[in-house]
């Protein structure tokens, strides 16, 4: 499962592999099959933080719909890279609709 909101000017993408659990805490520097990646459009030269760049975080599903493709939950990650500043995200929250 993956989400992305193309429809700011900071992208986060989450992607994360089946099976899914809620309650369980996914540990997003799991790659391949749990990663994060982060990109700010507001700065001049585009701050991209790769998946890889995550040195740590988690998500956490408190709902997962199988039916009406809805999944809720929380999650928090930090990223880096050599060109950029740290980005520490905290306290997300989403409640989206997916498409299997």
């Amino acid at each position: 499962m993956g989400i992305e909101n193309n429809n700011t000017d900071i992208d986060i993408v989450i992607y994360l592999e089946d099976p899914l659990s809620i309650g369980i805490p996914y540990d997003l520097t799991n790659s391949p099959s749990h990663i994060s990646r982060y990109k700010d459009f507001n700065i001049l030269d585009i701050c991209e933080y790769e998946f890889e760049d995550t040195y740590q975080g988690s998500l956490t599903f408190s709902k997962i719909d199988r039916i009406n493709y809805i999944v809720s939950g929380t999650f928090e990650f930090s990223t880096v890279t050599t060109t950029c500043d740290t980005v520490r995200i905290t306290n997300g929250r989403f409640d989206v609709q997916y498409i299997p």
